[in-house]
């Protein structure tokens, strides 16, 4: 069901000049500023994580995630199978709308923010 999402008209409505690159890979292209994304959906992935692999989950069917990235990264797919214990299937999207959206959706990490003065991640006592 991933896989017919991504490969929809609704989601590769993309006209612009990386289009014919994208469309050159045997991944589906996912059209990120078409789409709404949940608040749920998004938090599955942590903000660091989008950054720093220009990544962002744009579907969710029956266990599996459908993550939009700017660039076919074997890591990535592993990391996130690892981090989520779902069954990630891969896009590609245009690296501005990835950008766009993860500005808007994502707040930017502060270094070393949820730390101490040691270095030592901040945990509240109950």
């Amino acid at each position: 069901l991933l896989v017919e999402l991504a490969a929809s008209a609704e989601l590769s409505a993309h006209v612009g000049p990386r289009r014919a690159c994208l469309r050159l890979s045997d991944l589906p292209y996912v059209d990120v500023a078409a789409l709404e994304l949940p608040f749920e959906l998004l938090d599955l992935i942590p903000a660091a994580f989008a950054i720093t692999y220009q990544a962002l989950p744009v579907a969710r069917v029956e266990g599996r995630v459908l993550v939009a990235s700017v660039r076919r990264e074997p890591l990535l797919l592993e990391d996130l199978r690892f981090m989520l214990n779902l069954d990630v299937q891969p896009a590609l999207a245009d690296p501005a709308a990835v950008a766009a959206a993860i500005e808007e959706h994502y707040p930017e990490p502060r270094f070393g923010e949820g730390l101490d003065s040691h270095g030592y991640m901040e945990v509240p006592c109950s």
